[in-house]
């Protein structure tokens, strides 16, 4: 079975939810993702998804800056607006 890189989740996830398809983004969260951020703390799936989605109503555009990653890490820098 072949594994998807950590990069490529990153950059799908980060597309799907500043591209507004949270439906997409939702697929790559777990159920027990813990988000520590400077506008929103969460545990859960659905209370980080609802911070999301509150987000991505003021996302109009997304610009990257930089990815990194190797097979266990990923870094994404990217300026939303």
């Amino acid at each position: 079975m072949t594994q998807t890189a950590p990069l490529d989740i990153a950059t799908a996830f980060t597309k799907a939810w500043t591209g507004h398809d949270l439906e997409k983004a939702a697929s790559y969260v777990a159920d027990d993702v813990v988000f520590d951020g400077p506008m929103q703390q969460s545990t859960g799936k659905k209370p980080y998804l609802e911070g999301l989605t509150k987000l991505s109503q003021d996302v109009t555009g997304v610009r990257m800056i930089a990815a990194f990653g190797d097979d266990h890490q990923a870094l994404l820098e990217r300026f939303t607006f």
